[in-house]
């Protein structure tokens, strides 16, 4: 008998599963059908993205929650240390993203930090814990590298912020990021581990 909530580590293959997650976490709106063009496009360049083992989005980084046996969500996490590389490797590949925006905007992470970069969950398996199963997966992750989580989240997402809040991660700041604004959100339980990088 299958466990409700399993993980898994991604492979290639979940390319496409992960891309379309990646740009529901960009607010792209991703599971409204028909999809426009412009989406569309998005989609299947940032499935070359998540094919690739060094960019920002890699199916390397990410993990997917099984719910039941099937593939309920999926979160991407790394270590900032190789962020800017990535950052680099990952846009110079997206013709969707403002390029303009994309060259002034500031790191999200920084070496010394274990980032959470996109997590997003299936639709139909909202409010069953996937998220909070694949947040403190990713928590584990960073424990396990010893750096401290760190996250965005949109500021008036509240929902998110309590869910965040509920495991430990506690609010540092702002950063703004693909034109909005979002709090930079670290886990508590690791603020001793903060590594100064300036």
């Amino acid at each position: 008998m299958i466990s409700p909530l399993q993980f898994r580590k991604a492979t290639p293959a979940d390319a496409p599963f992960l891309a379309r997650h990646v740009l529901e976490a960009l607010h792209w709106e991703m599971f409204g059908l028909p999809l426009t063009d412009e989406k569309q496009k998005a989609w299947r360049e940032l499935t070359e993205v998540c094919r690739l083992p060094d960019t920002l989005y890699s199916y390397a980084f990410s993990t997917i929650a099984l719910l039941n046996g099937e593939a309920a969500g999926m979160v991407v996490a790394y270590d900032g240390g190789g962020y800017e590389a990535m950052r680099r490797n990952t846009f110079s590949r997206i013709t969707v993203f403002d390029a303009r925006e994309m060259a002034t905007m500031p790191d999200e992470t920084k070496r010394g930090e274990f980032y959470i970069d996109s997590l997003s969950v299936e639709p139909t398996c909202r409010g069953k814990g996937v998220g909070r199963g694949l947040l403190l997966n990713a928590v584990e992750q960073a424990k396990v590298c010893a750096l401290p989580a760190v996250l965005l989240v949109d500021d008036d997402n509240r929902q998110a912020r309590r869910l965040y809040a509920s495991v430990g991660f506690e609010e540092e700041g702002e950063v703004r990021a693909f034109g909005q604004q979002f709090l930079r959100m670290v886990h508590a339980t690791d603020a001793s581990a903060k590594v100064d990088n300036k």
